[in-house]
């Protein structure tokens, strides 16, 4: 005769055998159920992860292109605009130099210069603020004016820097003037080599 492990039990000892044997089962079974469960929650926020990190990947590079977008179009319609005389020309590139602008000195640039100027900017001031904090820029003066031909005019300056202490250094500059259609930009740029961090050119 054979017995089961049920055999050797009482009704008793055998009801709470089935309980506890049921109690087990559906303890299991709900552990089973809740990491099903967990799984499945899990499975979502992960979906949802790579939603949002795929959605922010593709926004990032919208707005990059949008940005760039716009970078091409100003470019553009700077070579529409201008300054109609040299002596304006020689100014507002040294405003540029005075409020650290690599912008202000890059609109009075030929379309030549633009193009070296914006590759050295890569590496010297990507953000396109020149210069430092101290000494800064604070003027300057121009003390030769040479016409070295109808097509081409040299300003020489003195350009000034200070300090909240009072005047530092002043640095020679030599600038290559040259009409655009209605406009005059600078073609060529010489500095003593300590106002090169000024103005944004590594050499």
């Amino acid at each position: 005769m054979h017995h089961t492990v049920w055999g050797s039990l009482n009704c008793a000892d055998a009801f709470s055998a089935v309980f506890a044997r049921c109690c087990s089962h559906k303890y299991h079974q709900g552990v089973m159920e809740m990491r099903a469960k967990w799984a499945l929650l899990l499975a979502w926020l992960l979906g949802l992860l790579m939603l949002l990190t795929g959605g922010c990947a593709a926004k990032q590079t919208a707005q990059a292109e949008e940005l760039e977008s716009r970078v091409k179009l100003l470019e553009q319609a700077m070579a529409h605009v201008g300054v109609c005389s040299p002596e304006d020309a020689v100014d507002v590139w040294v405003q540029g130099l005075m409020e650290r602008s690599a912008a202000m000195q890059y609109a009075v640039m030929s379309p030549a210069l633009k193009a070296q100027y914006a590759k050295a900017l890569e590496k010297t001031a990507p953000n396109w603020v020149t210069g430092v904090s101290s000494p800064w820029v604070n003027g300057y003066s121009v003390f030769d004016v040479s016409e070295i031909s109808p097509d081409m005019r040299l300003f020489s300056l003195s350009i000034t820097t200070q300090t909240s202490a009072g005047a530092a250094d002043s640095y020679l500059a030599v600038l290559a003037l040259e009409p655009d259609g209605a406009f005059w930009r600078i073609g060529g740029i010489c500095t003593d080599e300590e106002l090169l961090i000024y103005t944004g050119f590594n050499e």
